[in-house]
């Protein structure tokens, strides 16, 4: 017999189940649903369901059980548009067989969501059992190939949030959603299947500006001189020319001394143009320049719009040329990808370093991680000095590569000179795709 410890759904993977729910509503709706491993301890993952014909399976009786036995033995007279399972697997001998009889379950169109533990030897004494399965999410993935089930969607997350556990232990959290035979139907359409475990087709994203409306280092005859909205400007006519796909919200960060003047400025500059975008702005003193910037926006993404996937930084000097520039970043980003950015290697001072602040965030992950560290997202100075831009520059990245990878869109460039000295641009020679004011 097996015994699930953590019950339907943990806590902290609450999160995943909300993501699902948004991405795929009509599922979890009127559907037909089998669940494996659906004894409550923390909560259950019925409650995300409304009018469904909801079946539970678990070796234990307890809340949420309809019928007590092993999966894998059960035989169902009808298909179910949804089976899931949630922090089970790891714990099932027959997880092999469970998987296979999870995909002869769900009907054709039907969707299979998981999540469970890539645990490889971690004793747990109050399971029956003595270890973990050591499942690999490699492995299981296959199962369901080969099983007629098409990946959606897969998510890696390092290790589990708010347990104490040895650091040399290679474990964590594998989330898939599966479909079966994907055909056009009233219920839903895949017209186009991602990879494996890169970002889904139908992300969707925030647009997100660093204004920094303090005195600037610039030439004598820079045209901030006269103009300091002149970059923000400039992406209002980008956003106003421009159909960018998924794209459900532009934020506009402003760092500035004097935020009733500046922020009449630019709300009149955003009259003028009519985006077609729900605009946000935040004002803030310029606390860890657009680092800090990127953290507030992140905090009240996440806070307010839980139905934005991804987050697209951007400094306000650098503006995008073509409608497609995301595709860059979402061709990196896989199960283990939190960020991706301009460019990223080791520094000397032995720490990460992200060469650009221009970059791409998971806010899924971003969540995740916020969950577990007070809150804070980015490790950042909390200094206004210049000299410590870098140290920002340096840091910022150190909670989230504690859990996730950050990958580099430097194979998409054309260097250019600026005051700075040399930096780098995105895009190709003659093909750029994002450029410098």
């Amino acid at each position: 017999m097996i015994q699930v410890r953590w019950g339907a759904v943990r806590p902290d993977n609450r999160l995943w189940w909300v993501y699902c729910r948004r991405k795929f509503p009509i599922y979890f709706e009127h559907s037909r649903v089998l669940e494996v491993g659906s004894r409550s301890v923390n909560g259950p993952i019925k409650d995300f369901f409304e009018d469904c014909d909801y079946v539970g399976v678990d070796p234990v009786p307890g809340p949420c059980v309809d019928i007590v036995g092993l999966a894998h033995e059960q035989t169902f007279e009808d298909k179910f548009d949804v089976v899931i399972s949630a922090s089970t697997l790891e714990y099932d001998r027959h997880w092999k067989k469970t998987l296979k009889k999870m995909a002869e379950s769900v009907s054709d169109s039907g969707i299979i969501i998981l999540d469970f533990a890539c645990v490889y030897g971690q004793r747990d004494k109050e399971s029956l059992y003595d270890t973990y399965n050591s499942i690999r999410a490699g492995e299981a993935i296959k199962i369901l190939k080969d099983a007629g089930i098409i990946i959606n969607e897969f998510r890696y997350l390092h290790t589990f949030a708010g347990y104490d556990t040895p650091l040399d232990l290679p474990y964590g959290e594998a989330l898939i959603i599966g479909v079966k035979d994907p055909v056009s139907n009233e219920r839903t359409v895949f017209e186009h299947m991602a990879p494996d475990d890169a970002m889904p087709l139908d992300a969707t994203f925030a647009y997100v500006v660093a204004c920094y409306l303090w005195s600037r280092s610039v030439s004598p005859d820079d045209v901030y001189n006269y103009d300091r909205l002149i970059y923000i400007r400039s992406h209002f006519e980008y956003l106003k020319s421009s159909d960018i796909p998924n794209l459900k919200k532009v934020v506009f960060v402003l760092n500035t001394d004097r935020p009733e003047q500046d922020v009449e400025a630019v709300l009149s500059v955003a009259k003028e143009y009519h985006i077609p975008y729900d605009v946000d702005y935040i004002v803030r003193k310029n606390i860890n320049g657009s680092y800090g910037a990127w953290e507030d926006a992140a905090k009240k993404l996440v806070e307010t719009d839980p139905d934005i996937d991804y987050a697209m930084f951007l400094e306000d000097d650098y503006v995008p040329v073509r409608d497609d520039f995301m595709r860059f970043f979402q061709d990196k980003f896989d199960g283990e990808t939190g960020y991706v950015c301009q460019f990223w290697t080791n520094a000397n001072v032995g720490k990460y370093h992200a060469g650009m602040s221009n970059g791409m965030l998971d806010l899924y992950k971003a969540r995740s991680i916020m969950a577990v560290n007070e809150q804070r997202l980015f490790r950042l100075s909390g200094r206004t000095e210049h000299q410590h831009l870098v140290w920002n520059q340096v840091y910022f990245l150190e909670y989230l590569t504690k859990k996730y990878m950050v990958k580099d869109v430097s194979d998409y460039k054309q260097p250019f000179k600026d005051v700075g000295g040399v930096l780098t641009c995105w895009g190709g020679p003659g093909d750029p795709f994002i450029m410098p004011l």
